[in-house]
């Protein structure tokens, strides 16, 4: 918890008085060598990674995430993390090829599946990036985060059909599901079916009343729907 509050204090640092950020400093430098004590654990090494990334300092981060992938070359979350901070720093191409040798080393782990797939179609929506996705959404059916993204990729791509069916899956289970039934919605209007995508509006702000963006979902189709007849 300690460790927690003081990440997001670090990042604020130039918003508190002299005073403040010298308590937040020695806060900083106990914590560190507290950690410092389980330095083999790859977590440790995480934990480190993230807390001087919020203090602004990418490259001691970059280490310590690296750190963590030496320690446990099996272990999903060091790869993720380290290939956001990369992506974060503009260097796409090696975020990109720090997942794939996550997922060559750390197998079928679904996180690593979601953020490579994602990392593909920021790249180029292409094939392995709808096989990614797909994986990650298959190995996690629990996740419906996940089974959306697959969706978004698939419609991307041209394929509105698959993408209604991943999105039907998804609210068998999870009728409420906002972002499945939103997309949804707005994939068969964008089909030209405004009456199928009007009926998934409504049941959508039966379960979410008051969301603005719903609301004006449903009045579009709503309006046009009526026109047409």
């Amino acid at each position: 918890m300690r460790l927690a509050a003081a990440r997001a204090l670090a990042g604020r640092e130039g918003s508190l008085d002299e005073a403040a950020r010298r308590r937040l400093e020695e806060t900083l430098d106990e914590l560190i060598r507290s950690r410092m004590l389980t330095a083999d654990l790859p977590a440790t090494r995480l934990d480190l990674g993230q807390l001087y990334e919020a203090r602004g300092d990418p490259g001691r981060a970059e280490a310590e995430y690296r750190a963590a992938i030496a320690l446990e070359p099996g272990f999903a979350p060091s790869y993720v993390t380290l290939a956001t901070l990369l992506e974060a720093g503009g260097r796409s191409a090696d975020a990109l090829a720090t997942l794939e040798r996550g997922v060559e080393r750390a197998g079928d782990d679904p996180t690593l599946h979601y953020a490579l797939g994602l990392a593909h179609a920021r790249a180029e929506p292409s094939r392995l990036a709808l096989a990614h996705l797909g994986s990650a959404a298959r190995s996690s059916p629990e996740r419906s985060d996940l089974a959306v993204a697959h969706a978004v990729a698939l419609n991307g791509a041209g394929r509105r059909g698959a993408a209604r069916v991943a999105l039907e899956e998804v609210l068998r289970t999870r009728p409420w599901d906002a972002d499945a039934r939103f997309l949804l919605a707005t994939i068969l209007r964008d089909g030209g079916d405004r009456v199928a995508a009007l009926r998934h509006a409504e049941a959508l702000a039966g379960y979410w009343p008051g969301c603005r963006a719903i609301g004006v979902l449903v009045a579009e189709l709503g309006s046009t729907t009526l026109a047409d007849r």
